[in-house]
């Protein structure tokens, strides 16, 4: 009886050191950082396959004109859902189940697709509307290379924020 309680202690012990709640700084600036160097690898596949995403429509949510302006907005925006992501991944529950790189890399990929859904392919055109931008897209725009750029992003935002886990001993 003595050996499997001391034996239940050691397997609490491992199951505590290689299972740690990520701190603020983990989700918080890991969120921030995937995001933006998920953004900027967005951004260029935007400016290669749809410039006119990041020079006309973004900026126009904002009421601004130009690609800086655009590129600006796009980097804040990929912040926020980087650090989103990282929350609903590593603080809610979701985290039982994605618990490995594979699994928060391909949590990313996914949200990526549900931004392009949701953010682009609804919100945006809705958004331009309400602004009175002129070449608003119809709702849903889903643009096929928009689409691609998401994928890129979720990608990214996964495999870095995998990474930062990995190291911190979270999964």
């Amino acid at each position: 009886m003595a050996t499997q309680t001391d034996s239940q202690t050691t397997e609490d012990k491992n199951d505590q050191s290689t299972n740690k709640t990520p701190s603020s700084t983990v989700v918080g600036g890991g969120g921030a950082v995937a995001g933006l160097v998920g953004g900027i690898a967005m951004g260029a596949v935007l400016t290669i396959l749809v410039p006119t995403f990041l020079q006309d429509m973004v900026p126009a949510l904002y009421d601004l004109q130009g690609g800086i302006a655009g590129w600006f907005a796009h980097l804040i925006h990929s912040i926020i859902f980087g650090t989103l992501f990282a929350l609903i991944v590593l603080m809610s529950l979701f985290r039982r189940h994605v618990d490995s790189v594979q699994m928060i890399t391909f949590s990313g990929i996914i949200w990526g697709i549900l931004l392009w859904i949701v953010t682009t392919g609804i919100v945006m055109p809705l958004w331009l509307k309400i602004t009175y931008y002129t070449e608003a897209p119809l709702i849903p725009y889903l643009h096929p290379s928009l689409f691609l750029a998401h994928v890129v992003y979720g990608a990214m935002i996964g495999v870095l924020l995998s990474s930062l886990a990995s190291i911190n001993k979270i999964f």
